[in-house]
Order: C-alpha cells, then structure tokens, then sequence
C-alpha cells in the first residue's frame, strides 16, 4: 500500500499499479475510509478512497466465521482507516468487494494461483452504525496509538464509532473533491478549451475486413462457475466472482443451487437439498 499520498498510482482507481502478494488463508478482503487533509495532491487519474465514515460490509459479516478488524493508517496528510476481512470458514463462494481505492481485487491465493476478481459494492451496502457489530464481536479493531497491535472488541473506547463526515464515496481528481451526492459544479462556458481545426480527410474507404473474435462487440461464450454460480467466460481459468480454480474443477460434478461438489450419481444435495438434474 502507498502510505506517502494519494497521488501515486497505487491510488489510481481505474488503472492501479499494485504489487500482486500472496494473502493469509484467512483473508477475504480489504477496503476502507478515508477523511482527507484541507488540502489534496494533484493528480490526473480518478482516486476513489470510500467515504469519509468507516464502515462495514453487512453481507460479508453475514457469511459463517467472518470478522472484521479496523485500524487506523496515516496516508500522508490523510487520516485512512483500513478495513479487512478475516473467515475462519469458507474464503470464496461468495461476492467479494474490490480492494481499496481500486475497481479490482488481484492477490495470490494461499494455494499460489493468481486471483483477480471485479465486484463493486454499492454504497447502499455500507452499514455506517458500528454498535450492533462491535457488541456481537463481529467487528474488531485496533486502537491507534497501540504500537502492539492488540485486536480489541466492544464500544468502550473504540476511535472509530460515530465520527462524522461524508457518508457517499470521495471521488478525488486534479485537487478536487466530490462525492456521487455532491457532484462538481460545471462552467456554462466553454470558452477556456481553444477551438480545434481539423484537415479536410475527403472520403475514407475501409477495406479491412475483420473475423468475429477480432470484433470487440462479438458475442463471447459464457458458463456458470460450479462453485457459486457467477457467469464467466467459457476459456477462463478462475471465476471473477469468488476465485474458484475452474481447471481443477471442470469435471466434478457440483450443486447447481450451493456449488459443493456432489456424487455423480447423486439425486439431491446433501449439503442444501436441491434436486440433481443428470447433465
């Protein structure tokens, strides 16, 4: 993580460049808030580090043995807080969020194999009241002057209950902030951007001709991951939507409705139920 600013390319939303690195079985995921400075860097690309608010993710506490554990990172002049996901049961099968400040999540699985997964979380699942977590011992935290690292439980002194501060993602860009809620004011003039003259190209004939798997809009074979169901591409070699290795899998019979593997010959489930329809 580049705790220097944001303007470095690690905080570059759209086109982050990130060192992949291998995550803890444990480990589901990371995202986070940040109240930024008075002032911001200037950069060109789109930075868009969560809302001002920290915050948890509901659905990911809802999955079996899932915690989350927040703490305190100073980036730069900005007051971050890093929130990661931690289950001691199952690490895919279900949506994971992007990586924080990115549109994409890639890390090398405990197994070594490369994962990357695109799911973005609409900020209508963000859970911004902290209490019922934190008194369940779902949420964890750490107090940030705590040079140990010891991971602390409840409301008793937890820095990051009801701060205040934007509830709607920080988009950041050129030294300007705003939200989704509070977009930027737009000139009515366009007066500032000169007037481009362009040559006189005639007539354009194209003659190339192109196959259908040159052609970007061409329709692309989908199947279901047998893992949790997500459409992916046919060719693929890991789900995009809970990082399942597909290579291993191909053959295994699965439940249609949870994903777990299941006897060829079996009828019904044995982990849910549903019915086993003979492929």
């Amino acid at each position: 993580m580049d705790i220097s600013g944001l303007d470095g390319l690690w905080w570059d939303y759209e086109a982050p460049v990130r060192i992949a690195e291998r995550v803890p079985e444990t480990f589901v995921a990371l995202t986070g808030s940040l109240r930024p400075a008075d002032a911001v860097e200037e950069f060109p690309f789109l930075c868009k580090p969560g809302p001002e608010v920290p915050y948890v993710i509901p659905y990911l506490l809802r999955q079996d043995g899932m915690k989350a554990v927040m703490s305190r990172i100073q980036i730069g002049a900005h007051e971050g807080t890093a929130i990661a996901y931690f289950s001691s049961g199952r690490t895919s099968g279900f949506r994971v969020p992007n990586e924080w400040g990115s549109s994409r999540s890639v890390f090398i699985a405990s197994d070594g194999g490369l994962v990357t997964t695109q799911d973005r979380f609409d900020e209508s699942e963000f859970d911004f009241e902290l209490r019922p977590y934190l008194d369940e011992e779902l949420l964890l935290w750490i107090d940030p002057d705590d040079e140990e690292l010891e991971l602390r439980s409840g409301v008793v002194d937890c820095p990051f209950l009801d701060r205040a501060g934007r509830r709607s993602c920080l988009l950041i860009s050129r030294g300007e902030i705003w939200t989704s809620a509070e977009p930027p004011e737009v000139g009515d003039s366009l007066q500032e951007f000169p007037e481009l003259e362009l040559p006189d190209l005639g007539e354009i004939s194209v003659t190339e001709s192109f196959s259908e798997a040159d052609n970007p809009g061409s329709e692309v074979s989908v199947v279901s991951c047998a893992r949790c169901g997500g459409e992916i591409r046919a060719d693929a070699k890991f789900c995009g939507h809970c990082g399942a290795s597909l290579e291993e899998k191909r053959t295994e019979p699965h439940c249609p409705s949870c994903g777990e593997a299941v006897s060829p010959t079996a009828k019904f489930c044995g982990v849910c139920g549903a019915r086993i329809t003979p492929s």
